[in-house]
This record gives structure tokens, C-alpha cells and sequence, in this order.
């Protein structure tokens, strides 16, 4: 019969503590990430408002919240800066794609 014990040493709270912000961070970033979707929203609901920048200004937007969810809620402000690259180098790609394609479907003429 096989042993259920293992020669890991134990699993503690204090390994997931690394990488821990206190509560009052995250509910500022929803606060703010709350805030910058309420903008996105008005560019649609007061299109006359935002006229030609409504485009650029979600494009704007998407990348700040995309920057502050990736930095504090998958924990990369905190990790290896190799990581931090790979995904702004997968944002900008991104970004460009996007803008490619609108300029393909002539969406900007």
C-alpha cells in the first residue's frame, strides 16, 4: 500500500502572502476600473460628444484598464519584469491589429 505523507515540506499562508495587496487596493482599482467603463459607455451614448475621438478614446481607455488589471489583479507588477514585456509587446500587437483591420474596412473614411 502506498504512504499518503510526502517529504514537501508543508503549505503555508505565508507562500501566498508574496504577492498580497490589502483589500482597500482592489476595491480602489474596481472603483477606478468602474469609472473608465462609465466613460467607454458615454462614448456610445453620447456619440455626438466624444465626435471623432470616441475611437482613439476606447482604445485609450481599453489600454489603462487592460495595464491596471494585469498589474494588480494577475499579480504582474510583482513578478519577473520579462513578464511585464510579453504582455505589453501582446498589448501593443494587439492594438495594432485592431487598428489595422479598421483602416482595412475603410471604418475610419
Amino acid at each position: 500500500m502506498a504512504s499518503t505523507s510526502t517529504d514537501a515540506p508543508a503549505h503555508t499562508d505565508a507562500d501566498h502572502d508574496e504577492h498580497a495587496h490589502g483589500d482597500g487596493i482592489y476595491v480602489k482599482i474596481a472603483v477606478v476600473l468602474g469609472l473608465l467603463t462609465a466613460m467607454e459607455v458615454t462614448t456610445y451614448t453620447h456619440e455626438d460628444a466624444w465626435g471623432d475621438f470616441a475611437v482613439p478614446a476606447i482604445l485609450i481607455l481599453m489600454t489603462i484598464k487592460f495595464i491596471l488589471v494585469v498589474m494588480f489583479f494577475m499579480h504582474l507588477k510583482d513578478d519577473p519584469k520579462i513578464l511585464a514585456t510579453i504582455f505589453t509587446f501582446g498589448l501593443g500587437l494587439a492594438v495594432a491589429v485592431y487598428a489595422m483591420t479598421l483602416m482595412a474596412s475603410q471604418f475610419f473614411a
